[in-house]
């Protein structure tokens, strides 16, 4: 994660349920049914598991990504010759 977080310049922040498709899901419903009154107790609910902040400078970030397009365009041409 601390990777993806240099590379896009952004926090990020994982919250303790990892599970969200279902746990989105069963929110939804609830709110459907009045089981919870509003967003405001659902957010009542989240919890913080970890924390990340970009920590790559700007000329590594740059270096690093361009390797990753690098690594994408060379992917991308390998896989159509593949194919053919």
């Amino acid at each position: 994660m601390q990777f993806q977080v240099d590379i896009l310049g952004v926090p990020m922040i994982r919250r303790k349920a990892v599970e969200t498709t279902s746990l989105g899901a069963a929110n939804a419903a609830g709110l459907a049914v009045n089981f919870w009154k509003d967003l405001g107790e659902l957010s009542a609910n989240w919890s913080e598991d970890k924390r990340w902040k970009p920590q790559m400078d700007q000329a590594e970030q740059d270096r690093q990504l361009r390797l990753w397009r690098k690594a994408v365009t060379k992917s991308v041409d390998w896989a159509d010759e593949d194919v053919k």
